[in-house]
């Protein structure tokens, strides 16, 4: 990238940031239950089998960040101890109380654990991932989906016995294509060939864990803007035990504004993020748009980051991109951190690692009740 262009993007990232802090101080955040997590109701699966859940609220100055750590090659990273994690809420010091990593891996032994606690064996489900696709009334993305759809393909087949995506796709407003399901070929299918030249079915809800029993057809009728489907997403996945991820196949978030030469996101998105933490969802941006670079990437970039997930350009080597996605579902750090205070309102959250070298993404804010 040359330093024009770079100084372009870094200029705009500025401006965008600062138009992001008025939008928040005028629609404010909605509630958001980030905290220590708690065992739940075991509820049944598709599978039959019972399953603790854990859900996330806020417990004095207690609470649960999960982080995702690769190392150079977008492979996971396990094996770290609290000590190697250093978080700071609003700049200031948060200890890191104690340290799970879950893996999607069924056949790992007992989770590591901090000194102050046994390590534990959890009783969790497989993955849960929706794809979603953003296309364009003209059809134009259709380029971009079709120079990914073989690398996107293989990707799925990622998918474990105890592993259970869904398919939705977004234009005027959203559309459920499939609901949770390990079926890697009928998986295949529908984003291969089903999402780029028919029409959405009529899907009925069906054994837990359903996105349709959470997103009926009249929310997915009234989604119409991109913010107010990932709203509705976060709403239909929070009753749904552990974290969750959607990976977005798109091309652009929020509006370009030429006169702050920076993109503004939609007052919508302030609900949308808060549905998205309360549900414990990371959004993957895997950009279809052949450019080095574009205005509207910049919100793409914002919904991932501020989740814990990541962006990714597709254009050049997309195969490159689902590697990067497979190690980091791969598994996870559940942190169980204690903040400096117990301030309310929007925090700031930056989690890193020391001693020892790797990539960490994690929610970058939260708000403390």
């Amino acid at each position: 990238m040359t330093g024009a262009r770079r100084g372009h993007r870094d200029a705009a990232r500025l401006r965008h940031d600062i138009v992001r802090a008025f939008i928040v101080a005028l629609t404010g955040w909605a509630a958001i239950h980030d905290g220590i997590a708690r065992p739940a109701a075991s509820r049944q699966t598709d599978g039959g089998a019972a399953q603790q859940t854990y859900q996330e609220r806020v417990n004095v100055s207690r609470l649960l960040v999960d982080a995702r750590v690769v190392d150079d090659n977008g492979k996971p990273i396990a094996g770290l101890a609290a000590a190697d994690f250093d978080v700071k809420i609003n700049g200031k010091p948060a200890a890191v109380d104690s340290i799970e990593w879950v893996t999607s891996d069924r056949d790992d032994g007992p989770l590591r654990a901090s000194p102050t606690l046994a390590a534990t064996t959890p009783s969790r489900p497989g993955l849960l991932i929706v794809f979603l696709s953003q296309k364009k009334p003209d059809l134009s993305e259709i380029a971009g989906l079709m120079r990914v759809r073989r690398d996107l393909a293989a990707f799925a087949n990622i998918v474990a016995p105890d592993d259970r995506a869904a398919v939705v796709s977004f234009d005027t407003h959203l559309h459920l294509w499939l609901d949770f399901t390990n079926d890697v070929t009928r998986i295949r299918h529908v984003m291969q060939h089903d999402i780029v030249v028919g029409s959405p079915p009529r899907v009925e809800p069906g054994a837990l864990p359903s996105l349709r029993a959470g997103l009926s057809p009249d929310v997915e009728r009234s989604s119409d803007t991109v913010e107010k489907a990932f709203r509705a997403l976060g709403d239909a996945l929070e009753p749904l035990p552990g974290t969750k991820s959607i990976i977005v196949l798109g091309y652009a978030m929020g509006t370009w504004v030429p006169a702050l030469s920076a993109v503004q996101m939609a007052n919508d998105y302030a609900s949308a993020f808060a549905a998205l933490q309360k549900a414990r969802v990371s959004v993957f941006c895997v950009d279809l748009t052949k450019a080095d670079y574009h205005p509207r990437e910049e919100g793409l970039r914002m919904i991932a980051d501020d989740t814990g997930g990541f962006y990714m350009q597709s254009h050049i080597f997309s195969a490159a991109v689902f590697d990067r996605l497979a190690g980091a579902l791969a598994g996870y750090y559940a942190l169980f951190v204690v903040a400096p205070d117990v301030q309310k309102g929007e925090r700031q959250i930056d989690v890193r690692l020391v001693h020892r070298k790797g990539q960490v993404f994690a929610k970058r804010r939260y708000v403390g009740e």
